[in-house]
């Protein structure tokens, strides 16, 4: 019975030890780190770097000020950007070609030609031309027991794009300030007898055509149609003269050339 006696005893006091509360006095010797919090600072995103056609990627740098050694929650450094889109061929691969044109008539180039800075116009010089391409294709067939014939001239030229538009119009008003003192034939036989704007053809970021009716020595009359549009960094000049054209013919040639940018 005594025994039993103080088995209990020693079986309280196991029970009461191992309930007693903390004292404390582990502790006081730990040190606990204090937690490291990242103080980011980046600077500005650079510019859009272009990457393709009318894509980017701009980058920046991002410091930790508190040195924490972490990049869990570092800001990001680099995304894509976009940018207005630019052509990435040559001004000869996107003139117009034989193939877009009518294939009921015997088509032959007469001239082509690339243009250089150099046998530009100042103005254009000034405008920031880059490079460029002429291509003249002329047709001569009968019909209807006449001889017709249809003239194409396509200039393409490329600049900045701050400039496409720019360009664009002062060739628009120049060249119809030209037409209508007579100097865009002042060379020649043929006398202009009205100048008048078209319909918008509504052809790649902005475009304007007119028609030119002129006549020559015989009285015999020629209707001139021309497209002017400018797309991304492109602007295209597409006239066709002849006693066989319209309107709607001269479109068809200017959507051709638009894709053909692309």
């Amino acid at each position: 019975m005594k025994k039993l006696v103080q088995l209990s005893i020693i079986f309280i006091i196991l029970i009461a030890g191992c309930t007693q509360q903390p004292t404390g006095k582990f502790l006081t010797n730990q040190t606990l780190e204090p937690e490291c919090i990242p103080d980011w600072n980046c600077t500005f995103w650079s510019e859009c770097i272009r990457t393709g056609a009318n894509t980017g990627i701009q980058n920046r740098t991002c410091i930790d000020n508190n040195n924490c050694n972490v990049t869990a929650d570092k800001p990001q450094e680099s995304r894509a950007c976009g940018l207005p889109r630019i052509a990435l061929k040559e001004p000869s691969e996107m003139a117009l070609q034989i193939s877009d044109l009518p294939n009921d008539k015997n088509w032959t180039i007469i001239e082509k030609n690339l243009r250089s800075r150099e046998e530009v116009s100042q103005i254009e010089r000034e405008l920031g031309f880059k490079k460029g391409y002429y291509v003249h294709y002329f047709s001569q067939y009968k019909k209807n027991n006449n001889i017709n014939f249809i003239h194409v001239y396509h200039f393409v030229s490329v600049y900045p794009l701050v400039n496409s538009a720019i360009n664009m119009t002062y060739s628009f008003e120049t060249a119809k300030e030209n037409y209508k003192i007579g100097s865009f034939y002042e060379n020649t036989n043929k006398k202009i007898l009205s100048v008048s704007e078209l319909s918008n053809p509504f052809i790649g970021d902005s475009s304007i055509a007119y028609n030119i009716t002129v006549t020559d020595f015989t009285g015999f009359e020629e209707n001139i149609y021309t497209i002017c549009f400018t797309k991304w960094d492109v602007a295209e000049v597409i006239t066709i003269e002849g006693n066989d054209i319209d309107y709607e013919f001269l479109k068809n040639l200017a959507e051709k050339a638009e894709e053909r940018i692309s």
